[in-house]
């Protein structure tokens, strides 16, 4: 079963923080993905929201969590706005949600993270361009009762 303390988390918030849009950051994020001949260097990836995992890692931290215990099980976007080089990102990580799944070899937590984005764009305003939805699992399997 589903420790109550990790239950009492959610809801738990890091941030914001922040992180600049430059073209060298956007150039090497194209570079790491294999892509090395992206004639238009403002394009930013869509994957390129990676940078924004701060909160989940201080969260990590503040629950005594080693990263060697995790798992991660999925990673979902969903964009309102547009990215661009000169923007500064926001952003704010929630923990949203524990359950436990069932398995052969015991039960296994998941932990459901959702990080909130936003712009900050050249001229000041703060616009919503994004937000992520993390999954992982804490490799720690709890074996049923026989």
């Amino acid at each position: 079963m589903v420790n109550l303390e990790w239950k009492a988390r959610i809801g738990l918030k890091k941030g914001p923080f922040e992180e600049s849009v430059t073209r060298e950051r956007v150039q090497a994020f194209w570079g790491a993905l294999g892509v090395s001949d992206k004639p238009d260097s403002r394009e930013v990836p869509p994957t390129f929201l990676t940078i924004c995992r701060q909160g989940e890692f201080e969260l990590f931290q503040d629950f005594g969590v080693p990263l060697t215990s995790l798992l991660h099980a999925g990673q979902e976007y969903r964009y309102f706005g547009a990215i661009e080089v000169g923007d500064v990102l926001v952003f704010e990580t929630t923990l949203k949600e524990v359950f436990e799944k069932k398995g052969k070899s015991g039960s296994m937590c998941f932990l459901v993270f959702e990080t909130q984005v936003q712009a900050r764009k050249s001229d000041g305003r703060l616009e919503l361009v994004a937000q992520s939805s993390t999954n992982v699992v804490l490799k720690i399997i709890v074996k049923e009762a026989s």
